[in-house]
């Protein structure tokens, strides 16, 4: 925590404030009250309160002004979005491994390094397919279906959902796990708009590609 003070003299210049309270302080001494039978205990008193009131209008002038500063390191969530449709069966990835159960393999071997991160890093795991779920969890390990079952992959309504479940969360990141191929029949939401969210969030969206989509190698 840092605590500091800060001067804003009128008109930005120390000189007039200095220049006022001089003129001020001279005309103090100048001009005499008329009380002709005031005891010397009277005019000191009344010089100690002219005194003070030309340093209240210094200070006045000086407009000070104390700042503290409080640095908190603030947790954020990372999202960690799974396609679920069947396409996610095929066994293309790592010899006869399938991509489903390669991805199960992969978050497994990475929940040490995000259960490491502590209090600073939440992290969510959602699955999709035509729609979107997420994971329940065992502990603090997710409980992943054995095989996928989904009929089709809305990768745009997916993200779009999301976003809307963690409205006014800090998230760190979106992961997209995905054979990369958006195959639903009737999309009900453009990819590039929760992309384009995502980015006006500064939020990165890192998307990693299992396998071979229809026609193309990842």
């Amino acid at each position: 925590m840092e605590s500091q003070w800060y001067l804003s003299p009128i008109f930005d210049s120390y000189t007039l404030v200095v220049a006022i309270v001089a003129t001020l302080t001279l005309l103090s001494f100048l001009i005499r009250p008329a009380f002709p039978n005031a005891t010397r205990k009277h005019r000191r008193a009344l010089n100690f309160i002219r005194l003070t009131l030309i340093l209240l209008v210094a200070v006045a002038m000086l407009r000070p002004s104390h700042i503290r500063t409080e640095t908190r390191e603030e947790s954020s969530t990372l999202i960690v979005l799974l396609d679920r449709s069947r396409s996610m069966e095929v066994t293309d990835v790592s010899g006869s491994e399938s991509r489903w159960a390669f991805l199960r393999n992969t978050l497994r071997r990475s929940l040490p390094e995000l259960e490491a991160a502590g209090d600073r890093l939440n992290w969510k795991v959602y699955m999709f397919d035509g729609s979107l779920e997420a994971a329940t969890t065992d502990g603090k390990s997710p409980k992943l279906p054995a095989k996928p079952t989904g009929d089709q992959s809305d990768i745009g309504a997916a993200l779009d959902e999301v976003l809307r479940r963690e409205a006014g969360q800090r998230l760190a990141a979106v992961v997209l796990v995905s054979d990369g191929a958006q195959q639903a029949i009737r999309p009900r939401v453009d990819a590039q708009r929760p992309a384009r969210d995502l980015a006006r969030l500064d939020t990165p969206l890192y998307t990693v590609v299992l396998g071979k989509p229809r026609d193309q190698v990842q």
